[in-house]
């Protein structure tokens, strides 16, 4: 079993405040919450949008010169933020691929069984009530 000094040695203590983890259930280990995949969508529409648009609005004629500068603009937003989609889905894959590592590490997890009366009583948490 890993113990919290070590993993926050290997870099996992960003795991505990990632936003996953605060209540919402998840059906595997390694699943990743959906705004993040929509994050990725977002920015990935949103690039090839402006790399169109980009496209579109070079001129041809020099006498429209504005147009370079705010095509030249949009291409390079397109690329920024392409570059941005590609640093999420990179630190999407990190946390899947640590989280699969930390589960590796562990003890599968197990449901406790509910305690019966006489095991309540035999450890003193209850006693009978004589009158």
């Amino acid at each position: 079993m890993i113990d919290a000094k070590t993993a926050l040695k290997k870099g996992w203590g960003w795991l505990k405040a990632h936003p996953s983890s605060k209540g919402a259930k998840q059906t595997s280990v390694t699943a990743t919450p959906d705004k993040h995949i929509a994050a990725v969508n977002f920015k990935l529409s949103a690039a090839c949008m402006m790399g169109c648009a980009a496209y579109l609005i070079w001129p041809d004629n020099p006498y429209w010169h504005g147009f370079y500068v705010l095509s030249v603009l949009l291409g390079a937003g397109a690329l920024s933020v392409a570059g941005g989609a590609l640093h999420l889905i990179l630190k999407i894959r990190k946390y899947e691929r640590d989280q699969e590592e930390f589960a590796r590490l562990g003890k599968p997890i197990k449901q406790a069984r509910v305690p019966d009366t006489d095991l309540l009583k035999r450890k003193g948490v209850i006693r009978d009530a004589k009158r």
